[in-house]
């Protein structure tokens, strides 16, 4: 795709959508994954928005989006190895719906990974690792790992997550201010809801989805 402002409405997509053009909207269709990823979005381009879509991995593909410059409303995320990566700023998630991973063996599954980044906005989701069709918890609903950059100026509110080794693992966040707040967890993790690193503000607004009081 590389023409600016470019809107794809009401198509079912077989394959892989590059995005190498500024202001793309992607409504009202369906993207069945037939490689290592859905959307993928090349550097130096802006604007992508994604929103009543439903993007299926078809349980071989990798990973539904990747990297920056993205909004993702409203959009149903499944069967994938990976829902979605966030290397680079300017990315928001909201009252979007990512479940059902695939497991490989060795893999290190997430609803939501991000690498680095800033000024990304995650809200009013359902993160779902845990897969109940194999009892299989998966890694974390959010990984953060400051694996090619920092990561800082990022707000997660409002969500509901359930599963993963632990829920959220922020253990290798490198002190950019990260804020959790009015967030519900459930039970079906591994060990916990938290692994807690630097610049991570927990807020108490934060609890078991069950009980409504404080987690962890």
């Amino acid at each position: 795709m590389t023409k600016d402002n470019t809107v794809i409405d009401a198509v079912h997509v077989e394959g892989t959508i590059k995005v190498e053009a500024h202001n793309v909207t992607i409504k009202r269709s369906k993207i069945t994954s037939t490689g290592k990823y859905a959307i993928h979005v090349e550097p130096g381009y802006k604007n992508l928005v994604v929103e009543d879509t439903e993007i299926d991995g078809n349980g071989t593909s990798k990973i539904a989006i990747l990297f920056r410059e993205y909004t993702l409303r409203r959009v149903n995320i499944h069967n994938f190895f990976d829902g979605i990566r966030i290397e680079g700023d300017n990315v928001l998630i909201e009252d979007s719906y990512v479940h059902h991973l695939y497991r490989v063996e060795g893999g290190h599954h997430d609803t939501i990974q991000m690498r680095q980044g800033s000024n990304v906005v995650i809200r009013n989701n359902n993160l779902q690792p845990y897969n109940p069709d194999t009892d299989d918890p998966m890694n974390a609903a959010i990984q953060f790992g400051s694996l090619l950059g920092p990561i800082d100026d990022v707000l997660v509110e409002g969500n509901l997550m359930n599963g993963g080794n632990v829920t959220v693992n922020a253990g290798k966040l490198g002190g950019g201010s990260v804020v959790f707040r009015d967030n519900r967890f459930g039970r079906d993790y591994r060990y916990g809801v938290l692994s807690r690193g630097p610049g991570l503000v927990w807020e108490s607004s934060n609890v078991y989805d069950d009980t409504s009081k404080s987690a962890p």
